[in-house]
């Protein structure tokens, strides 16, 4: 499975809330993490703004960013869906779970870039092009 479905919405906004408040964790997952793996176009809109953030400021993002930001949504129903997917993810940023949630969705990311490496791998096999293979392989082990 390529998405975040098989844990259910609530492990997606915890993981979501975990993503905004630790920078840390933020920083482990921000090469692996693709907005495709979450469900809802909401924590898609989050993660990619996330993302674009912590690649220029190499932090967190804060509320006052996501205010801004969602001045750009034309619509409107995105932008509520937005603020309520917000509101639930920095009310789960408490959850005593957490720690779990972090770990069961790293293990996730790191599965779908190594699945991701063992597909493209098969393209580059069928080429000879052995090099690219181990090195495919071994970033995504990394």
């Amino acid at each position: 499975m390529n998405k975040l479905t098989q844990y259910g919405h609530p492990f997606q906004t915890k993981a979501l809330s975990a993503l905004l408040t630790d920078k840390d964790f933020l920083q482990q997952s921000a090469d692996i993490i693709s907005p495709d793996y979450f469900d809802s176009d909401a924590s898609k809109w989050i993660i990619r703004k996330t993302l674009k953030y912590y690649n220029e400021y190499n932090t967190t993002p804060t509320m006052e960013l996501f205010k801004v930001e969602l001045e750009s949504v034309k619509n409107e129903v995105q932008g509520v869906a937005i603020k309520e997917q917000l509101k639930e993810t920095y009310k789960s940023s408490k959850a005593k779970d957490l720690n779990y949630i972090k770990d069961t969705f790293l293990d996730f990311c790191r599965n779908q870039t190594l699945k991701s490496a063992l597909i493209r791998s098969v393209d580059l096999l069928e080429l000879g092009d052995y090099d690219d293979i181990r090195n495919l392989i071994d970033k995504a082990l990394k």
